[in-house]
């Protein structure tokens, strides 16, 4: 046996030759795989094991003892699994073995081999606790490419766990930004962007390090090179002189922070990087610092509106019409949270700064020029839904696919970006209900994504499942929902198999299909349904759990909450309780995943104070809310953006429990916090936050009905109506495109009002009734007129016909509960003239079932109008 070989070949000592070279190295350990008899594609892995493990020093002794225990693990689960008589069990053992993922091949097989050399030898990758939590163990893929690009760019080997957390957390940033299928990429196609840009961001500290004369620099500059940047740190601490070179200190130390990002100090890192980074514009102003702190603060902190400032700074001082085009395009990024004009008016300086620069042969500006007309296509299809921007946001895609299509000889990555191309086409004529050209986009990125496939299934798997994707909500919404859900369930087919311990990018994939055939079900009340798909999902995550508990709990959490939710709907508060505190708990303990998904947080929380208030147990509700508000606004004071929008939530939702309780002083004080704390965020960011104004003032509203207050309840429409006016004077985006929200939250003002009234009519006097109703009348007309404001597209001039048919069956209860002619004669005439305007502003409408129903009910309603 070669491990014997091995074991002899340590005897050599302190007189073993010295390996130099991660290339050396990698040379040096394929030979003993070879010599092993074991697969070939483990080298990489192994080298990885080996440079990521500072026990083990560059002589060959050294590596030969760390090789021999490795090879001996191997050979005891090899043995084992030779003995194994399923032949589908031994064929997924030995998959996981030529991985070298040893605990997931523990698993399969059923049994626990000793780890104590492993993990003395390995404490990086195979521990099990605190700083030695294991970095590389079931991380074959990433460890493998890591070490080919360590080799490649001539890396130093002490950057291996970097660049692996660096994978992780830049993954994990961009992952949980977006919900959407269409917006997962490989880990392939992430990895290769993501390794490009840290190895950028190395080589130019590196390089400032290495030439600034500052003996400071030259000692960091060491540490540096030897992987220590702690010291590398501390030393640039040392750094005096003119408030320049203070300043240019801390934008490389904010930069140095951001190559040693870890999962579980992310938030203190990334303070850390944020405090730096605003010391070095201050002291150090120049057009590149403004360029990187707005990087920064897009990338990382997601602070899209302060990026701005920094980002207009930087256009206004740099020149070079390249990096030109980079901070327009990170400026076209960044104002489309806030203004989707302003941000197409970036892509359109971009485009005109590469007309006057390209050059026919310049393949990199084509392609640049081309994401950008697809950016410009996203914002017109976003901006909102009327269908004049909708087809400029299909012509803009068009404009893409030209572009792209010049590249004379197409690499398969320009066929890709103009597969996606064709695909956002498609997406914009679905939009438009043009079914067959929408089809057919489809039907053309699919050929190219089906060869793609079969050549290269791991990467293209997403990709293929998204248009399946893309096909369902067609189908889905032009009235064949079978044919749809036949679509997605084609698509989790493509997914299902590659789900493994190494490929938990499929996991998530599947997660994300899974959720949109739930929202199907939901629409077709199909609960047992989707109460068997979370079970299906549990039983995919549950090797992740235990294989990675840290990563995968969450998710986790995410089904346990969904799960209590469904209970609950079936009035099975035992289980809803058991799964809803379940996820609860685990958010309680982990205050920091929260922001890996905000909205499922959100619900958690909401749905377990719900769950509570309805089982009586008010106590318990109120005393989970407060330990996690404290908890919520601690961690917020580390990481505002991350967390501070849930602290209104928080207080919103003990305002609820002393509702229920019928304190009314201390429902109404947290009542009032938690709105106060979304009006400044509405004053301050306007679409941002709008919606989520509406929402929390609607809830204050609804709490002064609860305790009888309804001259406070008028108190808050006003004031609701008096913010968004001013809103709607310095927020253009507002004022062209959300006041159809404005309409619908006043309009369920007056719906609420109502039914409070209809509830305390036997013991309310008929002339406070008879105001109660005015000012539900007063609020219907208050909406109508934002709502006449605000019909840019089909959906809203649906919800504005429901309102209108709400008011008609407000005065249709008022013309039986008037007692005097002429006031039933006047509310005749309103139904009637409500009548009219529905029935006209839907007559153009998508003849669904929904707009069929609202159509037919409005007659009914008129069956005494001329």
């Amino acid at each position: 046996m070669l491990v014997t070989q091995i074991n002899a070949q340590t005897s050599k000592g302190n007189n073993s030759p010295v390996i130099k070279g991660a290339k050396a190295k990698v040379e040096y350990i394929k030979k003993q795989v070879i010599n092993q008899k074991l697969p070939a594609n483990l080298t990489p892995y192994l080298a990885g094991l080996i440079f990521s493990n500072k026990t083990i020093t560059p002589n060959q002794s050294s590596i030969n003892k760390a090789l021999s225990v490795w090879f001996k693990k191997y050979s005891e689960l090899k043995l084992k699994i030779d003995k194994i008589s399923d032949g589908n069990t031994k064929k997924m053992a030995e998959k996981n073995l030529d991985e070298g993922n040893f605990s997931a091949v523990e698993k399969i097989i059923g049994t626990k081999i000793h780890y104590s050399d492993l993990t003395f030898t390995f404490p990086k990758s195979f521990g099990t606790s605190g700083d030695n939590s294991p970095v590389i163990i079931g991380d074959y893929a990433t460890v493998s490419y890591v070490v080919q690009q360590i080799i490649t760019y001539d890396l130093p080997e002490g950057l291996t766990i970097n660049l692996i957390n660096e994978l992780k957390i830049k993954s994990e940033l961009i992952d949980s930004q977006n919900e959407k299928l269409d917006n997962i990429n490989t880990n392939l196609k992430k990895k290769d962007i993501i390794i490009k840009d840290y190895i950028k961001k190395y080589q130019f500290i590196e390089s400032e390090l290495k030439k600034t004369p500052s003996e400071v620099y030259k000692r960091a500059y060491v540490f540096f090179k030897e992987g220590d940047y702690e010291k590398t740190l501390k030393e640039l601490e040392k750094q005096g002189g003119s408030d320049k070179a203070t300043g240019e200190s801390n934008m490389l130390k904010a930069k140095i922070l951001l190559l040693k990002l870890d999962h579980s100090k992310i938030d203190t890192i990334l303070t850390e990087a944020d405090k730096s980074f605003t010391i070095g514009v201050t002291l150090a102003p120049s057009g590149q610092n403004f360029f990187e702190y707005g990087k920064f603060l897009v990338d990382y902190i997601h602070n899209y509106v302060s990026a701005i400032n920094f980002l207009e700074k930087a256009d206004l001082s740099i020149e070079d019409n390249r990096l030109k085009v980079e901070i327009y395009n990170y400026l076209g990024l960044s104002y489309y949270v806030v203004d989707r004009v302003k941000s197409n008016n970036m892509y359109f300086k971009a485009i005109a700064l590469l007309d006057s620069m390209e050059t026919l042969s310049d393949n990199s500006l084509i392609s640049a020029k081309s994401q950008i007309y697809s950016n410009i296509a996203f914002n017109y299809s976003t901006r909102d839904f009327n269908a004049e921007n909708i087809k400029t946001a299909i012509s803009y895609s068009q404009k893409a696919i030209d572009e792209i299509s010049r590249i004379p000889v197409p690499s398969h990555s320009d066929l890709y970006k103009k597969t996606a191309f064709i695909r956002q086409k498609g997406q914009g004529h679905a939009m438009l209900n043009e079914i067959s050209q929408a089809v057919e986009c489809y039907n053309t990125a699919l050929l190219f994504l089906k060869d793609s496939y079969k050549n290269d299934p791991d990467s293209f798997a997403i990709d293929l499942s998204s248009v399946y994707y893309n096909l369902n909500q067609v189908y889905f919404y032009s009235e064949t929902p079978e044919r749809g859900i036949d679509a997605l369930k084609q698509a989790i087919s493509i997914i299902e198999p590659k789900i493994s311990l190494n490929s938990k990018i499929f996991l998530y994939a599947y997660e994300q299909l899974y959720t949109a055939l739930f929202a199907y079900y939901a629409i077709q009340n199909k609960v047992p349904e989707t109460m068997e798909g979370l079970n299906i999902i549990n039983e995919k995550l549950k090797p992740f759990v235990q294989e990675n508990p840290k990563e995968f709990l969450i998710h986790q959490a995410w089904i346990n909450s969904d799960k209590g939710y469904i209970y609950g709907l079936q009035n099975n508060f035992i289980e809803a309780e058991k799964f809803l505190l379940q996820a609860y708990d685990y958010y309680a303990q982990n205050i920091n995943m929260i922001q890996f998904d905000k909205q499922k947080a959100a619900d958690c929380f909401y749905r377990t104070n719900e769950l509570l208030l309805k089982l009586g147990k008010s106590e318990e509700a109120l005393a989970h809310n407060k330990k996690l508000l404290t908890e919520i606004k601690t961690a917020s004071s580390i990481n505002r953006f991350a967390y501070e929008d849930f602290i209104p939530q928080l207080e919103q939702q003990i305002g609820r429990v002393y509702t229920v309780t019928k304190e009314k002083d201390s429902a109404y004080h947290h009542m009032e916090k938690s709105t106060a704390l979304v009006e400044t965020k509405a004053k301050q960011y306007g679409s941002s936050y709008l919606g989520s104004y509406g929402n929390y003032i609607s809830q204050y509203y609804l709490t002064n009905l609860y305790f009888g207050d309804y001259s406070l309840a008028d108190e808050k429409v006003k004031r609701f109506i008096k913010v968004c006016d001013i809103i709607l004077d310095v927020d253009y985006y507002v004022k062209e495109n959300m006041q159809a929200v404005i309409g619908e939250v006043t309009s369920n003002f007056a719906v609420q009002l109502f039914g409070f009234a209809q509830a305390g009519s036997a013991t309310t006097k008929y002339s406070e009734l008879s105001k109660i109703y005015d000012n539900c009348s007063y609020y219907f007309l208050l909406s109508e007129k934002y709502f006449e404001n605000g019909l840019n597209n089909a959906n809203n001039r649906f919800k504005y016909s429901q309102t209108l048919y709400k008011s008609m069956i407000l005065e249709e209860f008022l013309f039986k509960f008037s007692q005097s002619d002429s006031q039933k004669a006047l509310s005749l005439e309103k139904k009637c003239k409500l009548s009219s305007k529905s029935l006209s502003n839907i007559k153009d409408l998508p003849d669904n079932v929904s707009t069929q129903s609202l159509r037919n009910n409005i007659k009914v309603l008129s069956f005494n109008c001329n």
